[in-house]
Order: structure tokens, then sequence, then C-alpha cells
């Protein structure tokens, strides 16, 4: 996590080797076998930074996967807590 001039960034990359595959709706699968109990976590990250006023952003190159998360520095509630 950091702080840029207008947003603080939750930051979050990782390797990864093979093909990263999407759904039809743009999200990522799982490479995990028990896709069951696996694939989950991206989208709830989406919807807690949507909910709280975030953006979400997903990069990757062909070994680095980063997902990035912006919230306005300027939301009362995070005067608040800081």
């Amino acid at each position: 996590m950091y702080f840029s001039d207008e947003s603080v960034v939750v930051e979050c990359a990782n390797t990864y080797i093979g093909k990263l595959e999407m759904d039809k709706s743009g999200y990522f699968i799982t490479s995990k076998e028990d896709k069951a109990n696996h694939g989950f976590g991206l989208k709830r990250i989406e919807e807690c930074a949507i909910t709280n006023g975030g953006d979400f952003v997903v990069e990757y190159t062909e070994e680095i996967f980063t997902v990035r998360v912006f919230f306005d520095k300027e939301r009362a509630d995070w005067k608040e807590k800081a």
C-alpha cells in the first residue's frame, strides 16, 4: 500500500507460469484444479473496491500479474482513519 498525490493505492503483484484465460464476462479463470473452490478472489476485490468508491485495475506481462486498487485520498472516511 502506498499514497500518491490523490490516491491511496493497494497493490499486489505475483509471478505466474502459463497462459492467462478469461471467461466471456472478462474475468480471469483460475488455473487451480479445484475450480469449484477457487477463482473468487479478484471478483471479491473488485466488488470491495467499487462498493467503497475505488477503482480496480489488473495489468499483466508475460510473467507478472499485478492488481491495483485506488481510493480517493480526499474521502472523509480515509481522513478520519489516517
